[in-house]
């Protein structure tokens, strides 16, 4: 599956959280594949010890528990992994990282600045005036709110509103007639957007304990 993507993998497991623990403070890992039921110390208790000190770490948790997704929800879950679909998910979660990687990279350009689509809270248009607010910046450019539209669905953005184009890795709360952004600002939605706003994008699987890095992706395995 990694292959699939041009890229290789180095693959290590682990038998029990102190053990892989111990081995991320000395190895580059890029995505955790975490079994939350392990003699010693559980995934979730693992991943509250580990997400302070490793924030970049891709975390996807792998249970036979499905209800344990609302749970997984505390630690910033990537992706949650069923054992009962192992392949199914597994393939769904490495086709969502690279993808990740492709969407951290890509920008849009407005007035000869790159403005990363990653960074972006959301569009607002008033008339021919479009604004761009993203975590730290605002930028004005003219144009047509329909057209960014096309352009950015493909890379999760959703029209909740007439005038505004949110990204929805931005979401943090979604409220009857509005979206509560990561920064605590906020947007309108529309009563025609209400019954399309998105959930938060979790999906459930499962497997032992993996983690990648691109170039030589590098994968820990429980």
């Amino acid at each position: 599956m990694i292959e699939s993507h041009g890229e290789e993998a180095d693959i290590e497991d682990f038998s029990d959280g102190q053990t892989c623990l111990s081995q991320l403070r000395n190895r580059n890992f890029n995505i955790l594949f975490l079994d939350i039921e392990m003699p010693g110390m559980d995934g979730f208790s693992m991943a509250g010890k580990m997400q302070k000190s490793y924030p970049n770490i891709v975390l996807i948790f792998v249970s036979s528990h499905e209800s344990l997704v609302f749970q997984s929800y505390e630690y910033d879950t990537f992706w949650f992994m069923r054992k009962s679909a192992l392949i199914t998910d597994l393939k769904k979660a490495i086709d969502k990282y690279f993808a990740r990687i492709i969407y951290n990279e890509l920008f849009y350009v407005v007035n000869a600045q790159k403005v990363y689509y990653k960074d972006i809270l959301y569009i607002e248009c008033i008339g021919h005036l479009i604004t761009i607010k993203t975590t730290d910046k605002t930028y004005s450019m003219c144009g047509s709110l329909k057209k960014l539209e096309e352009e950015l669905t493909p890379y999760q953005f959703i029209r909740v509103h007439k005038s505004f184009l949110v990204n929805m890795q931005q979401i943090n709360v979604i409220h009857n007639d509005k979206i509560i952004l990561t920064d605590n600002s906020s947007v309108l939605l529309s009563k025609a957007r209400q019954q399309t706003a998105p959930e938060k994008p979790w999906s459930t699987s499962m497997m032992r304990r993996t983690i990648c890095r691109r170039s030589s992706t590098r994968i820990m395995v429980r």
